[in-house]
């Protein structure tokens, strides 16, 4: 553990609230009790990792800073305690926590769809007396890497000291409630415990809404400044490999497997023979999510292996053999289109067509993709994907037209482009 000296700060410098209201009250939906038995999937233990420990003095007139050792995966992070926010001086810890961004988790807080895409450092706060804050204070996690693509959402996932309860609250945070800036989520809270910033598959047109429920379970108070031991740590626990979802899929696949407990990073292993790996043409070593693979895979089956791994020892993901088949090979390039119209035409409409060509890989053509122009390579006239082998296009007197195609398979390997085809000029008026 890393010991450091608590910051204090004048109050403007990080404004109380960051946009939320400036009340004393907890901004999530009060907890209900008819969900009091909802079961947690996380062991509320930090695993030690860059702990930092400051003392919040309550004859302090400053807003006083607390922030997570420079030497750890969540460096950056800090909580940040108006004057008066407690009522006796308390010790402060922040520290990497365990990850609580489970599929079971999540499923009690968000009906269906749950795809987890990416989550960040878990980070635990916790206080030296068995209470909460009496005013909100503020706290800056990490997010994922990568930032949030299309189709995605974030929400902040906690599990703090129910305000008035025996419990801790399972939630989450919409967007709507954050302040994002960067590669870091801002926001107040009045309890201790665990928030860990998440990236989902987009779930439904309407926003994700803040939401919690009530558990059992009860993070303890510091008794010390002292970390566990490394003797006290866990392997990672059980999980799943989730992804691709479509068992065909191109040459450069997103893979997705559920996060498991205690883990530091994960293995990512990719066979063609092997269903358990052992004979890998590709390994993918120190990954902390879900991502998509960084070269072409190869043609055919792929099997995919997941490990977990921290320094008590590595688990692999319950459903190793996990397999796919990949196309990672575009079709060939089609003839040039020609055009039975000859050079020059009276006709207004002028029909390109070309040979058909076959697949190379497993996935199957599905169409060609036709440019029409009034240059060469031009797509001014026309662009788009069509199943067939000619297209007709209605063009303009005096003016000259010019095709090329590209061939397409199911997963949407793209061949180069044809030659362009000879210029069809019309001379609709002569």
């Amino acid at each position: 553990m890393l010991t450091i000296t608590l910051l204090v700060l004048a109050a403007v410098v990080i404004p109380l609230g960051c946009g939320h209201r400036p009340d004393t009250k907890d901004n999530r939906a009060a907890a209900s009790e008819s969900l009091a038995a909802v079961n947690v999937d996380a062991s509320v233990v930090s695993d030690g990792s860059g702990d930092a420990i400051g003392r919040v003095q309550v004859a302090n007139a400053y807003t006083q800073i607390v922030r997570a050792a420079a030497s750890s995966r969540i460096a950056g992070s800090l909580v940040a305690f108006p004057p008066g926010a407690f009522d006796i001086d308390a010790n402060v810890t922040i520290a990497e926590g365990v990850n609580i961004a489970t599929s079971s988790n999540l499923v009690q807080l968000i009906d269906s769809g749950i795809v987890v895409q990416a989550v960040a450092p878990a980070v635990e706060v916790t206080f030296s007396s068995d209470e909460n804050t009496l005013l909100p204070f503020l706290e800056k996690i990490p997010l994922p890497l990568g930032g949030v693509k299309p189709g995605q959402s974030l929400v902040v996932l906690y599990l703090k000291n129910t305000p008035g309860a025996a419990g801790l609250s399972l939630g989450l945070l919409a967007a709507s409630d954050l302040v994002v800036d960067g590669g870091w989520a801002t926001f107040s809270s009045r309890s201790y415990g665990i928030s860990q910033a998440v990236y989902l598959a987009s779930m439904s047109a309407s926003p994700v809404k803040p939401k919690q429920v009530v558990t059992q379970q009860k993070i303890l108070p510091v008794a010390s400044p002292s970390p566990p031991s490394p003797a006290a740590q866990v392997a990672p626990s059980a999980f799943s490999i989730t992804g691709p979802t479509d068992p065909l899929t191109g040459g450069q696949p997103t893979i997705l497997w559920d996060f498991a407990n205690s883990a530091d990073s994960y293995e990512l292993r990719l066979d063609n023979k092997d269903p358990a790996c052992g004979s890998p043409y590709r390994i993918y070593p120190g990954l902390l999510a879900n991502g998509q693979v960084a070269d072409k895979v190869q043609d055919g089956i792929n099997f995919v292996c997941v490990a977990a791994i921290n320094s008590a020892g590595r688990t692999l993901a319950t459903n190793s053999g996990f397999k796919f088949v990949a196309d990672a090979s575009p079709p060939p390039v089609p003839s040039s289109p020609v055009s039975d119209s000859g050079a020059t035409t009276s006709q207004i409409a002028i029909t390109f067509h070309w040979s058909a060509v076959t697949d190379v890989g497993p996935a199957g053509l599905s169409g060609y993709t036709l440019q029409v122009g009034t240059t060469p390579g031009g797509e001014d006239i026309f662009n788009g994907t069509i199943p067939s082998t000619s297209k007709q296009i209605v063009g303009f007197d005096g003016l000259t037209y010019y095709a090329r195609v590209s061939a397409v398979d199911a997963v949407g390997n793209a061949s180069a482009w044809s030659a362009n085809s000879a210029g069809v000029t019309i001379h609709a008026s002569h």
